[in-house]
């Protein structure tokens, strides 16, 4: 299920795809990166993306969604931790691109944000978050722009996009801990675009 532009707010437009994305954490120049140990991409029986514009910031988004041989979405998660531990820092083509978990409220079975970013010198560092949720044998990775390194809006955007997925398989959503913004902080990724 891939989401509808109106989940990232206001002025985005979506775009499907029919290419079949490859794993979204492949690391290919990152020097201890090897396909071999991540044994999940094999047992992908379908994976499907779709791609967002905002033209009024000139930003951009990305939904893939994957679907495992049952038992093998937990192990999906597992290899991406892996691949944080294993290619938390690295350079390539004159850049240096970090990856890293960042706290965030646990929803549906297993969710992960991660903070990245790529530094080039002289210029300003471009800067991302992935909000990873597993519910079942199905994982949905989110890769939404950050305006700058403390944007909160990762967690209460990885909170609505693991109730839309709880919704659409039928599950009841999961209580969950409030997300952990500050006060006064906007609620919602459109509302940071506004600010």
């Amino acid at each position: 299920m891939l989401l509808p532009a109106e989940v990232l707010g206001r002025d985005w437009i979506a775009m499907d795809s029919a290419e079949v994305p490859p794993w979204p954490w492949v690391q290919p120049d990152c020097p201890t990166y090897r396909d071999a140990d991540y044994a999940a991409q094999s047992h992908r029986l379908h994976a499907s993306q779709r791609r967002y514009t905002n033209a009024a910031t000139d930003q951009s988004a990305l939904n893939i969604v994957e679907t495992y041989e049952p038992g093998w979405a937990a192990r999906a998660m597992a290899d991406l931790h892996r691949v944080l531990r294993t290619c938390r820092s690295y350079q390539a083509s004159g850049a240096d691109i970090s990856l890293r978990a960042v706290p965030t409220t646990n929803v549906c079975d297993e969710t992960v944000t991660v903070h990245g970013q790529l530094r080039r010198p002289g210029k300003p560092p471009s800067t991302a978050y992935f909000v990873i949720v597993r519910c079942g044998d199905q994982v949905t990775t989110l890769e939404i722009p950050s305006l700058d390194d403390t944007d909160p809006a990762a967690h209460d955007l990885g909170r609505r996009l693991a109730a839309r997925i709880r919704n659409r398989r039928g599950r009841p959503p999961r209580p969950t801990a409030r997300s952990h913004l500050p006060a006064g902080s906007p609620t919602s990724w459109a509302d940071i675009l506004a600010s």
